[in-house]
């Protein structure tokens, strides 16, 4: 029994050796090899890693970027200029402070943009020209606005004005009469007629519109005695009997 336990163990153990030896000595250089690819890997990793550093030193820092400037109030103003009511509102103030020609400029502006809305600025425009004594523009003034505005006592009775200034007289009689029948209760196209018709040397005429004027409003017989135009109605008519007449 021995010498058979003995011959099975030697082979047994020579099988071992042959069958096993060969996958230990593989198992060998596979570790190697691992061993040889992970530290080429932990050497490439740490010579990125010295690479990454030396370039992060040597590069400036960012600077993070800043928004562009806040421009939100140049379309606000560029809308303002655009505006004909902001343009008109500007005006007045230049008017109100006595910059006559900035007002004129402005009230262009805005009636340029908008013909068809501000009456006012059209009256404001031609009273700056008239009192410029620049009556062609002014006339043009109310020429337009009267496209826009064809009944409007003010303007009618406005470029009556503008006509008597000139040395039309019939003229500004016809528009003082439209302005009159417009508006029954205004005055001023009343007392122009008799301005008109003193000119024009028709004492009678002029009586009885100044006549008229007065009784639609006292204030006639202050604006009477001081105007050269009603000079001629003098000795025909006493200001202080016909006004204690009409009340």
């Amino acid at each position: 029994m021995s010498s058979i336990y003995d011959a099975l163990q030697r082979l047994q153990e020579d099988g071992k050796a042959s069958v096993y030896a060969p996958m230990h000595a593989e198992a060998g250089k596979r570790g190697r090899f691992w061993m040889i690819v992970i530290g080429a890997v932990v050497l490439s990793s740490a010579s990125t890693a010295l690479i990454y550093s030396h370039w992060m030193e040597d590069k400036p820092p960012q600077v993070p970027r800043q928004a562009p400037p806040s421009v939100t109030n140049a379309p606000a103003a560029q809308a303002r200029r655009l505006d004909p009511a902001w343009l008109f509102a500007q005006a007045e103030q230049q008017r109100m402070a006595g910059d006559s020609q900035k007002a004129i400029e402005l009230y262009v502006k805005a009636l340029h943009l908008a013909p068809d809305r501000n009456k006012d600025a059209y009256v404001r425009l031609g009273t700056l020209y008239f009192e410029q004594q620049d009556y062609e523009k002014a006339s043009l003034t109310y020429h337009a606005a009267l496209k826009y505005f064809k009944n409007d006592a003010v303007l009618l009775n406005n470029m009556g004005g503008v006509l008597l200034a000139k040395g039309d007289t019939d003229g500004a009689i016809g528009y003082f009469r439209l302005a009159s029948n417009c508006s029954k209760d205004y005055v001023e196209p009343v007392y122009n007629l008799a301005c008109a018709y003193a000119r024009k040397g028709d004492k009678t005429m002029a009586l009885s519109a100044l006549k008229k004027a007065l009784s639609m409003h006292p204030d006639v017989k202050l604006w009477a005695e001081k105007d050269p135009d009603l000079e001629v109605l003098k000795d025909a008519w006493s200001m202080k009997d016909t006004s204690k007449g009409e009340r």
